[in-house]
């Protein structure tokens, strides 16, 4: 690897860019300007004629000029033979969201490859998007496989940041061309010509790894400056000195040594459920709930589940979010009736590996956890007996529904009940006899068709209830299906467990009044051929279950991420296990080190410092306001950073989340970005609206607009004049002088006015 200056290249090479996102319309215009044919292409029709008609879908400072100024040199279009008829490179720009592991999702970039026609000239295939190294190796082999030797590759990361995207593609710290074969290498770094700028050349995994590596270092100097921040709240020290000091350092340097709120970060819907253990106390409680009783540093395992394991086990969470969403979710629907509501982009385990939920079709199947967890070994001091609990669930199961029948029809709709959180914690005999005294009270057997197939049922109103039953089934081994409709009578859903197979019922006959069971092992014995339960196959530790169905609604609320190493599972409603799901900036490297078997400790650091960063402002706020709830509080930006619209990761959506969940009503202001996921938020086109009535104001997005405010006449316009500057932009002292109760980050006011 070396350092040489750009080389001159022949001018108006043909580049085609696959991708119309932040990086491919960069990349497009750009090479455009420079003087080069381009023609980008995209799978979203709606993105292309909006680009056909001389709208730009993104907002990109200087984007539009570029565009309009290269009108002769740029074509759209969505269709592939188009791009790459006369293309001698095609760039690779499309998504490479997150799965379950951290890594990049490649599905799309494997499409781009897949779909390469054979071609009667040689063209240099060149990856812009970010992608884990190695990448660069597979895709090769892939080439090869479908006979494409011919063709070249090259790894060109990107490193433009939003809202200076065209100055930094056009005036670069570097280039960096990555390359199997020395000559595509020369022709990549070539497209550049006129731009001054030390072109780095290696092989492909280094130019991969350069990228990884570089958004590493980026967060760790920003948690770094965070955590220091934090002890000049401690310590009486000024942050924005001591940064000062630090960064005059040639070694180190001034550049993201800013303290503020965190960079940004999710994927199930909040009424989703896990089975939580903290200490030795273990709870099942939906996502929404985890999250609001949780804060960064609590201890708190997850019933998690790995292909390769024994059966599902309790692991640490690293790491808990939620953001605002709003947009299509699915609901992904099997066989034995399992459900779970999630993002379209929320990656599930499948025999067939880890696949999108919008991708998921009849083809794949879905693990649900089987057997007790593995931890569940020191639950051997029982609260009750076998026969106690399950004289005191069947008379009290009794008592609530004497009368109404299995069918609950006459079941209030204020009926709700769960499983007793004890009973979690209790050996594998009492779950067993507290299933058996619930099913004794409510549930019921009849024959299917006349005999000789039995099955067992129980029904609930209770979503919780059947939840936590379905569990305990799965703990026992067996694989209950669940129906969900409504009575004849009833306004509320019915959840009906259902257990079948002549092997399951046998094993549950003590689920059934004593008086009965006879029939039952009469008829099953009348079976000519012993009849399996269907629906699902049995593995060593889960049952896979088919995809039935992915149904797409409008959504608009919360969304929640869990990340749970190293499994990178957890075990969701009724069972079913559902991948992690996190921005994948941050874990992609992480990861990347635990594949090759190395324990990341200062990225996993990293990574909880920035959570913990955007929660350590709601303290500031309730240290002026007291409780938030019924205050009003303004969030001044939204977008993750100036000069851009893009809400990917932005602190302001956890920030909202967390203020609403505490009662607060929020207002926010920013002069771009308008997301249509924040709801609760009311949204508000100038600073002066976001700030009147206000209790306090929290500056998220270092717009220049806020420095030239008059904030002693906006200070009037408060309820009370509380302001928190996540970004460290005004001076502390202007702001006392103004009439406000000021807090930076890692820097404190010379007093604070009003008390």
């Amino acid at each position: 690897m070396g350092i040489v200056r750009p080389v001159v290249a022949e001018p108006g090479k043909r580049i085609a860019v696959f991708g119309a996102g932040y990086v491919g319309l960069v990349t497009g215009a750009c090479f455009a300007e420079i003087g080069h044919d381009v023609v980008i292409r995209d799978v979203d029709t709606s993105k292309i004629a909006a680009l056909l008609a001389g709208d730009v879908p993104i907002f990109e400072p200087g984007l539009d000029e570029v565009l309009e100024q290269n009108r002769e040199r740029l074509r759209f279009t969505t269709d592939v033979a188009e791009a790459v008829e006369a293309a001698e490179f095609v760039y690779v720009a499309v998504g490479t969201p997150p799965t379950y592991s951290g890594d990049a999702d490649l599905s799309a970039v494997w499409t781009v490859v897949d779909e390469l026609p054979q071609l009667d000239h040689r063209i240099v295939v060149v990856m812009k998007s970010t992608v884990p190294v190695g990448t660069g190796d597979k895709v090769r082999h892939r080439l090869d496989a479908r006979g494409l030797g011919e063709v070249g590759y090259a790894s060109n990361p990107e490193f433009t940041a939003e809202g200076t995207a065209i100055r930094d593609f056009m005036h670069p710290d570097r280039i960096v061309v990555g390359s199997f074969d020395d000559g595509d290498g020369d022709a990549v770094a070539a497209l550049h010509s006129g731009i001054d700028a030390p072109i780095v050349r290696c092989d492909v995994a280094s130019a991969e790894m350069i990228k990884l590596a570089a958004n590493a270092a980026l967060m760790t100097r920003i948690s770094f400056i965070n955590e220091i921040a934090n002890v000049c709240e401690a310590t009486g020290a000024d942050v924005v000195s001591v940064a000062e000091g630090v960064g005059l350092d040639r070694r180190i340097g001034s550049s993201f040594l800013r303290a503020g709120i965190g960079y940004g970060g999710s994927c199930l819907v909040g009424d989703e459920t896990v089975l939580v253990r903290r200490g030795r106390r273990t709870r099942l409680v939906s996502l929404a709930r985890l999250y609001d009783e949780t804060e960064p540093r609590d201890a708190v395992e997850i019933l998690t589940w790995r292909p390769d394991g024994d059966g599902p086990e309790f692991l640490p969470v690293e790491l808990l979010t939620r953001r605002h969403y709003n947009g299509d979710v699915v609901e992904v629907r099997t066989k034995m009736g399992r459900r779970v509501v999630c993002t379209p982009d929320h990656p599930f385990v499948t025999q067939r590996g880890r696949v999108l939920a919008e991708d998921l079709t009849f083809e794949h199947r879905l693990p649900i956890a089987q057997g007790v967890p593995a931890s569940e070994a020191y639950a051997t001091t029982p609260h009750l007996s076998a026969g106690g609990l399950a004289l005191v669930v069947g008379r009290e199961a009794l008592r609530r529904h004497r009368g109404v029948g299995p069918k609950l029809e006459r079941a209030s709709e204020g009926d709700v009940h769960r499983l007793p959180d004890l009973i979690w914690d209790e050996p594998l005999e009492h779950k067993r006899a507290l299933l058996s005294g619930w099913w004794l009270g409510d549930g019921s057997w009849s024959f299917v068709a006349q005999g000789p197939s039995v099955v067992i049922e129980y029904g609930t109103v209770s979503r919780e209830l059947a939840d936590g039953m379905l569990r305990l089934l799965g703990e026992l081994g067996i694989v209950g299906r669940l129906k969900v409709g409504r009575t004849a009578k009833s306004t509320v859903d019915t959840y009906w467990l259902v257990v079948s197979g002549a092997d399951q019922v046998e094993r549950l006959l003590e689920f059934v009044p004593e008086q009965h069971r006879r029939r039952i092992v009469d008829a099953i014995g009348r079976q000519a051929k012993r009849i399996a339960p269907t629906g699902y196959r049995r593995g060593d530790n889960a049952a896979w279950v088919r995809v039935v169905d992915v149904a797409r609604r409008p959504y608009s609320g919360f969304v929640y991420s869990l990340e749970v190493p190293p499994t990178h599972t957890f075990v969701t409603t009724g069972g079913l296990v559902c991948s992690n799901c996190f921005p994948k900036d941050s874990l992609a490297l992480k990861q990347l080190a635990a594949n090759s078997g190395y324990h990341f400790q200062l990225l996993n650091a990293v990574i909880e410092v920035n959570e913990l960063q955007k929660r350590r402002v709601l303290a500031k706020l309730e240290r002026h306001l007291g409780t938030l709830r019924g205050k009003t509080v303004a969030l001044l930006g939204l977008a993750f950073k100036p000069d851009t619209d893009d809400m990917r990761e932005a602190p302001s959506l956890v920030l909202a989340g967390r203020l609403l969940s505490e009662g607060a009503s929020v207002r926010a202001w920013d002069p771009v970005a308008r997301p249509h996921d924040l709801r609760g938020v009311v949204q508000v086109d100038s600073v002066k609206e976001a700030l009147a009535g206000a209790d306090a104001a929290v500056i998220v997005t270092e717009w220049p607009q806020l420095g030239e405010l008059d904030w002693a006449k906006i200070a009037a316009t408060m309820t009370t004049p509380v302001l928190i500057d996540g970004r460290n932009m005004l001076d502390p002292a202007a702001m006392l002088a103004a009439g406000f109760r000021y807090e930076a980050i890692g820097r404190a006011a010379p007093g604070n006015a009003g008390g």
